[in-house]
């Protein structure tokens, strides 16, 4: 308290008569004296006493490192500490190897997660680790610390695009047991969980139901995974991760380009603790004679400020479709190709040296670039995406992690002209009901009370169209839905089957969920576990792909016990989707959602 009051010298006292006391009936190994020694050396570094700051936080490495696991809170805050003292005194010599060997336990505790553990919880490992990640960016970039390091930026590339990659993992863990029968009662499981999930995100009722039902999809996603001890499960993914490797998957004018946001430190040398730290993003340009461009963006509130504003333009200037999107004033379209040209100058403007002669871009996004269509933004009297072919994929371990496709004809599956007041074909017989709710999506939020999913009669023309084209190209037969067989099963039947998938229909994310955490706060009771403070606050933290989704048939209707007619973000997240090249969402509201460090866009 006395340290966060600013009372530094009365805190120092404490401290000093703790660890004398500890010191007594304690060896000197003893964890409780490496906190204390902890404390203490963020109070002598705020008071500029940086020797014997380090001397402290050195001992307290040694005595963890001698107690815990290697990628322990303890260790890693203890670690932290001590780089940051190191950059302060400027000891680069000294700097930068303990930079990388912190480095190299960020990593191995990301990839240990996504090998053994469900999805949302080594995401959560990868999420624990934006605090090292963001200092060790800071530091490989030189932030007036020291010389900027080309051997750590390298690493700390492959760091990034390891935490991106924790969901790649299971995925294809998945997709490799495609055909293994004793793994579908297994996968059937999971899919049942989520589904669930789902349906207790949409209920108001008691708060620790949706926590249950959260921990028990992931027993099950752990129960799946130890099933695949046969199965390669994608670790080797993780060792490839380097502008070497990445490099030779890319094409002669292709490359790379990934973006981060990250908390950027630089040097103060006038005021403790001797830094200034800013929101900022960045990208790593790849190319395919293995070079790796760094290029800071900026601070990340202008960008932010220059997206919004463009977003809101661009709709402003186009007719409102689907439900919670509301006509704006009028705004010209000067107006909104000026806001565009200021985004392209921001994000992708300062890339264009790095990038070269290359003219096909493989983009892994993060944060607000999500939000941004980067091949629409206009280009003089063009847009980007006349000058330059842009690919999206989560995490380029996608690149390094290709399987064989299924055997077999392409195959179109597409959905429009939905009947969103129809029951699911599968479900026409079913009268188990939700007691005490309205539609699941209404009891979350107020945008769905008001309105429900309005009849989209042009997607039916959309469809019948694209499927006249596949006609005329390919000799398979399109599989075409319409009306009340455009399910929530005939989707998960036929989705995974097709090559080229097409939904026209609504999407939705229930913004009215403004992000708990600035309301509520929790309380953690354990390793891995949180008391939360509301029903909202668990479902942003715990699943907030329930906030967002599709609707199919029957999707205003009341749910039955499995959400008919509603297939969120979590239940989508289950589906073996790799033998589809490409997956058209014509939906609003599909680019919306929680951002979550590193991890996209839930």
């Amino acid at each position: 308290a006395f340290r966060d009051e600013g009372r530094l010298v009365e805190a120092r006292t404490v401290f000093d008569s703790l660890l004398e006391i500890q010191s007594r009936v304690h060896s000197d190994d003893a964890h409780e004296l490496a906190y204390t020694r902890t404390n203490l050396a963020l109070v002598l570094h705020d008071l500029g006493e940086l020797d014997e700051a380090r001397a402290l936080e050195v001992r307290a490495v040694e005595a963890f490192t001698a107690q815990y696991p290697k990628d322990s809170r303890e260790i890693r805050a203890a670690r932290e500490s001590l780089l940051w003292t190191l950059a302060a005194l400027g000891d680069c010599e000294v700097l930068l190897p303990e930079a990388m060997e912190s480095l190299m336990t960020v990593c191995d505790a990301i990839r240990s997660a996504a090998i053994a553990l469900a999805p949302r919880e080594a995401e959560e490992v990868a999420r624990a680790h934006a605090g090292p990640i963001s200092q060790l960016l800071s530091l490989a970039g030189g932030g007036g610390f020291c010389t900027a390091s080309r051997e750590l930026d390298a690493e700390c590339f492959a760091m990034i695009e390891a935490a991106r990659a924790v969901g790649l993992v299971y995925a294809r863990a998945l997709r490799a047991a495609e055909r293994d029968a004793e793994i579908g009662a297994l996968r059937a499981a999971v899919r049942r969980s989520a589904a669930e999930v789902s349906r207790l995100a949409g209920l108001t009722g008691e708060q620790g139901g949706f926590s249950s039902a959260v921990l028990a999809k992931e027993q099950a996603e752990r129960r799946l995974l130890a099933k695949m001890t046969s199965v390669e499960r994608g670790g080797e993914i993780f060792a490839r991760l380097n502008p070497q490797s990445l490099s030779g998957a890319l094409g002669a004018r292709q490359v790379g380009i990934g973006y981060w946001r990250y908390e950027r430190a630089t040097k103060d040398s006038d005021h403790a603790p001797w830094r200034q730290t800013t929101e900022s993003l960045l990208a790593y340009v790849v190319r395919r004679d293995a070079a790796l461009s760094r290029v800071e963006l900026g601070p990340i509130a202008p960008i932010e400020d220059a997206v919004r504003s463009w977003r809101a333009a661009v709709i402003a200037c186009s007719d409102p479709r689907g439900v919670g999107v509301r006509a704006q004033p009028s705004v010209a379209a000067e107006t909104a190709l000026a806001l565009g040209e200021r985004v392209r100058q921001l994000l992708l403007d300062p890339l264009i040296p790095a990038i070269g002669d290359a003219d096909d871009l493989i983009v892994a996004p993060d944060d607000l670039v999500h939000a941004v269509p980067l091949d629409s933004l206009p280009w003089g009297s063009r847009v980007v995406g006349d000058r330059l072919s842009i690919r999206i994929v989560p995490s380029f371990g996608s690149l390094l992690a290709a399987l064989p496709r299924l055997e077999g004809e392409p195959l179109l599956v597409a959905f429009g002209g939905i009947d969103f007041t129809a029951a699911d074909e599968s479900d026409a017989s079913s009268t188990t009901r939700v007691e005490g709710t309205q539609s699941a999506m209404r009891a979350r939020g107020q945008r769905r009370a008001s309105s429900e999913f309005a009849a989209l009669p042009a997607t039916a023309q959309e469809v019948r169209s694209i499927a006249q084209h596949w006609d005329d190209a390919f000799e398979t037969t399109p599989v075409v839905f319409e009306g009340r067989s455009a399910s929530k099963s005939a989707l998960y039947d036929f989705g995974p089957r097709a090559r080229f998938l097409h939904l026209a229909t609504h999407g939705f994310f229930e913004s009215a969920f403004d992000d708990p955490n600035t309301k509520t706060s929790s309380t953690s009771v354990g390793v891995g576990r949180v008391a939360f403070q509301s029903h909202a606050q668990e479902i942003w933290e715990l699943s907030p792909m329930a906030l967002c989704g599709l609707a199919l048939a029957g999707a205003n209707q009341t749910p039955t016990m499995s959400g008919v007619g509603i297939l969120t973000g979590e239940e989508l997240s289950r589906f073996d989707l790799s033998d589809c090249e490409l997956a058209v969402l014509s939906a609003c509201e599909t680019n919306l959602g929680v951002r979550r460090a590193g991890q996209g866009v839930a």
